[in-house]
C-alpha cells in the first residue's frame, strides 16, 4: 500500500464507499481528467472528499466508532503503514486542558492533526485564522475537520 501512493490510498477510500459500485467504471470510462473525473465519478464536490479522505488516513482504524466516511473500507492503514516498531506514521500534538496557540504553515493540499483535549470545567474556542492574526485567504482553501472521539 504504502508503495502504490496517496493517490491509491485516495481511490481505495472512494471505491470501499457505498453505493460506489460503478465508480471505477465511471473514472476509466469517462474522458474528464483530474478531479472533475473523480467528483463526476462520486457525485460528490471536492472539498467534502478531500475532507473525509484526510481524516481517514489517521482515523482508519482507530479503536472508537467514526463514521463510514472516515475509514477506508477493506485496508486497516494502522497495520499496513505501521512502522518497524508498530508504530503508525501520523501522530497527532496533543494539546489542550488550558489556553493554547499553535503558529506555523502548511505545505499546499498538506493535512495538520492535532488531538484536542478540553479543560475539564468549560468548553473550548477554536479559531483558526491565517497571518497576522487575519481570516484566512479564500484561495488557501484552508479547510478544518473536527471529529468528536468520547
Amino acid at each position: 500500500l504504502a508503495e502504490r501512493g496517496a493517490g491509491w490510498v485516495l481511490l481505495k477510500h472512494l471505491y470501499g464507499r457505498e453505493g460506489q459500485n460503478a465508480f471505477l467504471r465511471s473514472l476509466t470510462g469517462s474522458k474528464r481528467t483530474g478531479v472533475e473525473n473523480i467528483t463526476f465519478a462520486t457525485g460528490r464536490d471536492w472539498t467534502g472528499i478531500v475532507s473525509d479522505w484526510v481524516g481517514s488516513l489517521y482515523l482508519d482504524g482507530v479503536a472508537v466508532p467514526v463514521r463510514s466516511g472516515l475509514t477506508i473500507a477493506g485496508v486497516d492503514l494502522r497495520s499496513v503503514l505501521a512502522g518497524p516498531d508498530g508504530t503508525y506514521p501520523l501522530s497527532p500534538q496533543r494539546v489542550g486542558g488550558a489556553s493554547f496557540s499553535i503558529s506555523g504553515s502548511l505545505w499546499s493540499s498538506a493535512p495538520d492533526y492535532y488531538i484536542l483535549t478540553p479543560p475539564e470545567v468549560g468548553g473550548v474556542a477554536l479559531n483558526v485564522s491565517g497571518p497576522s492574526g487575519r481570516p484566512p485567504d479564500p484561495p488557501s482553501g484552508l479547510r478544518i475537520l473536527v471529529v468528536r472521539l468520547q
